[in-house]
């Protein structure tokens, strides 16, 4: 009875939940979410209910039609989309072409491009074939797809396979901790690369913390949605000062430990022609740009903001052609202006700016990208030529520095990480590491196998610090030795759980039998057989507390190389890999020792 009059009654009212775009700190776009109304309020209960009663079509029709009907209260750019929830069984039904298509969602003013049809995870897919033509079907129209909760319940790669999504939404029980949890990353990181091969989008859901916001940036995550921005609610959100402040502050550290000048941006930044709103006509740009060559490009200002972007191509393209000119001549500059251009803040990296560049739509893919300040007023425009350009002179100085065998960077990086840490008032840690007996592994299985042995170092260390997110940079020195650079604290059992890991893989690169006799053998300088214990991996940890406040490079490295001594003696003593840390002060002098 309550489920009747919920659908008589239209008991059910439409909340929404952002999508942020990380890239701009704004808001991107909201999906549509269903309430009861009392005593049923839960969506759950409220689907589970309909389901059971055999009136979901009914349910569900009234949900899409209260969305219909708040469309155009969120959608002001034509950048934003719309998601809305269909479950299998309806989307597939017989009678939703009819009741849901382009001229329904036009007749309230969007376009069917900026609506997605978030398929949910409530029921297992009865026809696959099916599934993919009626996606077709709703993509001719101009609908975007997206599937919800990859990961859980029903949502799986089948799913995936059938019906190649414009976007794919990650369960939130996957982000869950993902900073944490070395595994979801690798999941995730493999997911962003599957999406950017069929040309899909990841949208990470549930994201609650900061923590996980900063490694799902990390592992190239653009869109997300979760707590951390908004709850859902009956107005439409948009992003705080300090919520936009603190994705630019992660977007800052990331560049910064990928070895970006903070200025690389600016330093390409030149200030473009500005035109103020109604300063100008069409008529008279047109005249100037003919008459000007080098006029590439203008920006059209709304007193320091820029609000239009002016290219020659698409200017020429408006103007030109028998109406164009007529159409266009007396009105102002803005009104041939392009409004949806892409505009990044001075400290955007170039690499960042490089990938958001190349997803816009491909009219657009080779526009100037206008920059502006932290309170978004114009500065100057960088053209993609100057992109192009510079991301390769950074791929090239990357590719230079770093080891080839382990594709970290080396130690032209490492001293630049340590001088900026040095200078800086937040504490930090330096964390050498090198495994034990690898020259005379080296020796007996050959260097083909020792380089194995190095890449999985270089693999362990990479995973086991990844929770720490931006806050570790890790390099190779050469051959076995690697430094890690983290700031702030190291999380108990960090390192602990990177020996683990060690120990329990190296094991592939022993011989069946050497392993089980815990010993291999090895001819020693005086040409005499030896036995010789596994390899261990020995980590020596020294803090910024323990260091002075000018100690020279010479002392870091002598305190580095006492430690990991007594590092390798205790690996030698229990047969395991292990790490020592530091606890004794170091003066500004080059003297002294480790007690």
């Amino acid at each position: 009875m309550l489920m009747d009059d919920a659908i008589c009654c239209e008991g059910v009212r439409t909340v929404f939940q952002p999508v942020v775009d990380l890239f701009g700190g704004q808001v991107w776009g909201y999906e549509f979410l269903s309430r009861g109304r009392p005593p049923v309020e839960s969506a759950c209960e409220l689907f589970d209910r309909a389901e059971r009663m055999g009136v979901l079509w009914e349910l569900e029709e009234l949900c899409r039609d209260s969305a219909l009907k708040t469309l155009s209260t969120v959608i002001d750019s034509e950048d934003r989309r719309v998601f809305i929830n269909v479950t299998p069984s309806v989307f597939l039904n017989g009678k939703f072409p009819s009741s849901f298509n382009r001229s329904i969602v036009e007749q309230m003013g969007v376009r069917s491009s900026q609506v997605v049809i978030e398929l949910t995870e409530r029921q297992e897919v009865s026809d696959y074939g099916l599934l993919s033509r009626r996606v077709e079907e709703m993509k001719e129209q101009g609908f975007r797809i997206a599937i919800d909760d990859l990961g859980a319940g029903h949502s799986g790669l089948i799913m995936l396979a059938s019906c190649i999504p414009d976007y794919i939404k990650l369960d939130m029980a996957l982000i869950r901790d993902i900073h944490e949890e070395p595994r979801k990353q690798h999941i995730v990181r493999s997911m962003v690369g599957l999406a950017s091969q069929v040309e899909s989008r990841i949208i990470a859901e549930g994201v609650e913390t900061r923590q996980e916001l900063e490694t799902l940036m990390r592992l190239g995550i653009r869109f997300v949605q979760g707590y951390l921005f908004a709850k859902p609610s009956c107005e439409p959100f948009e992003v705080s000062h300090s919520q936009r402040d603190m994705v630019q502050s992660i977007w800052d550290d990331l560049q910064a430990s990928e070895g970006e000048a903070p200025d690389g941006l600016l330093s390409m930044t030149t200030r473009a022609r500005a035109m103020q709103r109604d300063e100008i006509s069409c008529k008279d740009l047109w005249y100037v740009m003919k008459n000007t060559p080098e006029f590439d490009h203008g920006v059209v200002l709304d007193g320091k903001t820029p609000v239009g972007l002016v290219t020659r191509n698409d200017f020429a393209s408006k103007m030109g052609g028998a109406y164009g000119f007529h159409l266009f001549q007396n009105r102002p500059v803005e009104a041939a202006a392009k409004k949806n251009f892409l505009s990044v803040g001075h400290s955007c990296s170039v690499r960042h700016l490089s990938k958001l560049a190349m997803e816009r739509c491909p009219d657009a893919i080779y526009d100037p990208v206008v920059v502006v300040d932290t309170r978004g007023h114009y500065m100057g425009t960088v053209t993609m030529k100057q992109v192009i350009a510079r991301s390769a002179e950074i791929e090239v100085r990357q590719a230079l520095t770093c080891n080839p065998l382990s594709g970290l960077p080396g130690n032209q990086e490492i001293q630049r990480w340590i001088s900026r840490c040095k200078g800086c008032d937040s504490s930090f840690a330096l964390i050498y590491a090198d495994l034990d007996r690898f020259k005379e592994y080296n020796d007996t299985y050959g260097f083909i196998d020792g380089d194995g042995l190095i890449k999985l170092t270089a693999s362990v260390l990479q995973e086991g610090f990844s929770e720490l997110g931006s806050r570790v940079s890790l390099g190779h020195v050469g051959g076995d030795d690697f430094v890690a650079v983290v700031t702030g604290n190291l999380p108990e059992g960090c390192l602990d759980s990177v020996c683990r890991e060690f120990d329990r893989r190296k094991r592939d690169f022993f011989h069946q039998e050497d392993w089980e006799r815990g010993f291999f053998s090895s001819v020693s300088r005086k040409g005499e057989v030896c036995k010789v214990s596994p390899v261990t991996l020995s980590l020596a940890v020294i803090e910024k507390d323990n260091l002075g406040k000018d100690l020279h490079p010479a002392k870091i490295s002598e305190i580095a190389a006492c430690l990991k001594h007594r590092a390798k003696q205790l690996t030698y003593e229990t047969g395991r890999s292990g790490w020592v840390q530091e606890r004794r002060f170091h003066g500004d002098s080059l003297g002294g020792g480790l007690s």
